[in-house]
């Protein structure tokens, strides 16, 4: 059975043995290398050390801290299965909490939320066998993010138009490419297509970010585009307002939302009610699990570092990488309890009172859902996350089915597009779509207001993704022989060789050494968010978020100071 490449949400297939079955990209020919030495067996804290014990014990004494917690949260997982999604999620809501979150929160967020106010449903139309004949890329470095989705637009597409905050590995591959300043560039942008498109007079405001005469040249050059949005829009500030905006614009026009979504599962995982709400409505929950299920929305996944709980399990996720203001989220993470349930030891992990073994998608049961919104089957081996989940359920006193495929019949039967799935085919190696939305809804976009936090002086501070490397996890030595020198870039020379880069609103500062480029626009400091070293992440501010949580990873302002 072809088991789904573990990098990233294109939703490409490999074979049990790890050669590719149709296009991979390279991160995901060195996918079966990566994952050849994982964890093997639980792992207890005894002091300074680490302690192996079983699976049983390590299910007994999660159980019993999540029985002593106050206030316990559970960060899920997009890297693992629906299946494990689910069971993590429902045993929170047994326990009388929303307290539940994952890495979408952080992310693309706002694309699920537009995509439910203009569609109706959490996805979009498009599938990845759909052409796409003109391409608009907005704030997406889709050649380093989805190298095989890159590969499908430059083979199909006569015209490609970029339009980011710095010359990205995208833009330099594309036919055009338009400048625009982080944050309320992207925002102007919007506004501009789409106060054109729906005939509106386009806002004063918008002349101070972007040549609005230039945007529109560029808007009215096409017909039928096929919009790419990515995190450069939903880590903005104005993701929801923004992406709200190009969708109705780019639907108007007659195109399509060609967008997909960051890591393997992400669709399952935000799908499957990892989410501070249920995944359902409630009364449907209700009715199948037999107990009562909280209405108040729990915090999310930046709330519950913001305000520090007593009990954290994350599961495979590395939040001290990857969520804002990482110190402090080390901070939360030394004064509470924390079960860290990954493959692979990672920063996080050295904040664990207790690490699980997971398995990765390429070696384990259940099923995943592609950024197109395909969901794929994997026998291959244990299901090592809902092993343990299920144990601790029943310590608890909440029934888990040992099948997983039982578990999946259920999730699909109650999460509302993924009922016309079958199962039984599905792990009969059938690949099947969830239910698409088959039109769409006219409907005013959100309010698109500034703000205060982007008028204070300062660089823009923008993070990139350095294409020789994986998300938060480094990469093999081939890979990193290729990688981009761990730095700060400039578009012009400050004047030293290596600077502080600091936040206010943090009250943190990091080091590194000084590289200038032309890419990088003048007023702006870039840099790689997977060079771990530089520790980018603790000058992200926790506030300001956009409508539905997401932090402003690619509009930061931080002063800059020179060291030598």
């Amino acid at each position: 059975m072809p088991v789904p490449c573990p990098f990233c949400g294109v939703g490409c297939k490999l074979k049990e043995d790890g050669k590719p079955l149709g296009p991979v990209c390279g991160k995901g020919l060195e996918a079966f290398e990566y994952y050849k030495n994982v964890l093997e067996r639980p792992l207890l804290r005894e002091g300074d050390l680490f302690v192996e014990v079983s699976l049983e014990e390590a299910a007994e004494r999660a159980a019993e801290w999540i029985r002593q917690s106050k206030a316990p949260f559970f960060a899920g997982s997009a890297e693992d299965t629906n299946e494990s999604a689910w069971a993590l999620q429902k045993l929170a809501r047994f326990l009388g909490t929303n307290a539940v979150d994952h890495c979408g929160r952080v992310c693309h967020s706002s694309s699920v939320e537009a995509y439910k106010l203009i569609f109706g449903k959490p996805v979009t139309p498009f599938k990845m066998s759909d052409k796409l004949e003109e391409v608009l890329v907005v704030g997406s470095d889709v050649s380093v993010t989805y190298p095989v989705f890159w590969g499908k637009i430059k083979r199909e597409a006569k015209r490609v138009v970029v339009v980011d905050a710095w010359k990205s590995f995208t833009m330099l591959q594309a036919d055009e490419g338009l400048l625009v300043p982080p944050g309320p560039g992207f925002l102007a942008f919007s506004e501009v297509i789409y106060s054109i498109t729906y005939g509106k007079d386009v806002p004063r405001w918008t002349e101070d970010w972007v040549d609005v005469r230039e945007v529109k040249e560029i808007w009215n050059s096409f017909e039928r585009p096929s919009l790419v949005h990515g995190m450069g829009v939903t880590q903005s500030g104005y993701g929801y307002q923004a992406t709200a905006r190009l969708i109705l614009a780019t639907l108007k026009r007659g195109g399509t939302v060609a967008t997909l979504r960051g890591k393997v599962n992400v669709q399952g995982a935000g799908d499957m009610g990892l989410n501070p709400y249920p995944p359902a409505p409630r009364e449907a929950l209700e009715e199948a699990w037999g107990f009562p299920v909280p209405a108040e929305r729990g915090p999310d996944l930046v709330e519950a570092f913001k305000e520090p709980r007593d009990f954290y399990l994350v599961h495979c996720q590395n939040v001290v990488a990857s969520l804002p203001n990482s110190f402090a989220v080390g901070e939360a993470l030394e004064n509470a309890k924390v079960i860290h349930v990954t493959p692979k030891f990672t920063e996080t992990s050295v904040f664990a009172d207790m690490i699980v073994p997971s398995s990765p998608v390429i070696f384990t049961t259940g099923t995943v859902t592609s950024g197109d919104g395909l969901v794929t089957a994997v026998r291959t081996s244990t299901n090592r996350a809902y092993e343990f989940f299920r144990l601790v359920a029943e310590y608890l006193g909440l029934y888990l089915p040992k099948d997983v495929k039982e578990v999946t019949e259920e999730a699909f039967s109650l999460v509302d597009h993924y009922k016309k799935i079958d199962v039984k085919r599905l792990y009969a190696g059938e690949d099947q779509y969830v239910e698409k939305p088959e039109g769409w809804r006219e409907v005013d976009p959100p309010e698109a207001k500034l703000l205060d936090y982007h008028l204070k002086e300062g660089y823009w501070f923008y993070t990139a993704r350095d294409p020789a490397l994986w998300t938060t996890k480094g990469g093999t030595k081939m890979m990193k022989r290729h990688a981009m020198k761990e730095a700060f870039y400039f578009g012009e020379d400050p004047g030293c060789e290596a600077v502080e880069v600091c936040s206010e609103e943090t009250g943190r500062c990091v080091e590194g050494e000084v590289r200038v480029s032309e890419r990088v626009p003048k007023g702006m400091v870039l840099a790689f968010f997977n060079h771990l070293g530089l520790k980018v992440n603790a000058v992200i501010p926790w506030e300001p978020r956009e409508p539905t949580g997401t932090p402003v990873y690619k509009a930061a302002k931080v002063k800059v100071r020179c060291l030598r």
